[in-house]
């Protein structure tokens, strides 16, 4: 009688694949709602940012598709062939090619609306830049990993892997301000503390352990960027009324408020009708003192 054979722990690599994928799901439904809400409360943005919302979604939509694919794959219908964890179903490949088309769009985003508020040119063009490498680095990830398993990418590609989330780590610091303009640019940086926390926590992990479990950061990396950009701009909201708004502006289009109660606008139609009643007290009394 042939005995089972002996299936290795599976927590530092199966095991991180499930808690990123849970996760990933969790933030996946948190930007679904913020997505209703953005379109609820500004529906008169500029058309090219409701399109990249638009866009946004669907690409997380897919990267929450093909991480579960991954999973159902790993689970399911490989069930009991732990080697394939190495060489996991190209449904990977497409999570990191869903991120790097995230991560452009979010790090233009918001490149861009530092320009928009505070009118400089250098600061943005240097984080074009470093967006740009850092989509090459993470579309060459991509091209490797259909090619090579997992254990390659973290010993002879270890460098396109390091560049990449290097250039993904933001600084997160912020000096205090006295200006609206200052407090939305604040506002902009506070939002991609999240990425720029977890993106140091991948790079950390993938430095210092020799297994999978940065690949939980890693799904959950797309998510945590696109909630920053939803989040951006749903915040706007909290500086209406405020009397030291300068603007709200997006950086692409014109500057709106959000649709609320109190400045809905209503129209009321009055229509006024005037009665006229003809007085005959006078002819009377005249006729009278005829008589």
């Amino acid at each position: 009688m042939s005995s089972c054979p002996q299936i290795p722990p599976l927590d530092n690599t199966l095991g991180a694949m499930v808690i990123g994928s849970a996760v990933a799901t969790f933030l996946f439904g948190i930007g679904t709602l913020q997505t209703y809400h953005y379109y609820r409360l500004f529906p008169t943005d500029a058309a090219v940012v409701k399109w990249m919302v638009c866009v946004l979604w669907f690409l997380e939509l897919g990267h929450t598709i093909s991480t579960w694919h991954m999973m159902y794959s790993l689970t399911v219908t490989l069930y009991g062939q732990p080697q394939h964890i190495d060489s996991p179903p190209h449904s990977l490949e497409m999570t990191i090619f869903f991120s790097s088309l995230i991560y452009t769009i979010v790090q233009v985003f918001f490149a861009n609306r530092i320009r928009a508020l505070s009118g400089k040119w250098p600061i943005t063009i240097l984080c074009w830049i470093i967006t740009v490498l850092r989509a090459i680095c993470t579309l060459a990830m991509f091209g490797i990993i259909l090619n090579v398993p997992l254990s390659d990418l973290a010993i002879k590609y270890r460098w396109i892997m390091i560049t990449g989330l290097s250039l993904g780590v933001r600084d997160s610091g912020v000096t205090t301000t006295k200006r609206m303009v200052d407090r939305l640019l604040v506002w902009t940086i506070e939002t991609g503390t999240a990425t720029g926390g977890a993106s140091m926590a991948l790079l950390i992990l993938f430095l210092v352990r020799n297994d999978l479990v940065w690949i939980t950061f890693y799904l959950i990396l797309a998510k945590l960027f696109s909630n920053s950009l939803l989040a951006s701009l749903n915040g706007r909201q909290q500086f209406r009324g405020s009397r030291d708004v300068v603007n709200l502006n997006t950086g692409l289009g014109r500057a709106t408020e959000p649709v609320t109660p109190q400045n809905r606008s209503m129209k009321f139609e009055m229509t006024t009708v005037t009665h006229s009643v003809p007085d005959f007290s006078l002819s009377k009394t005249l006729e009278a003192g005829k008589h």
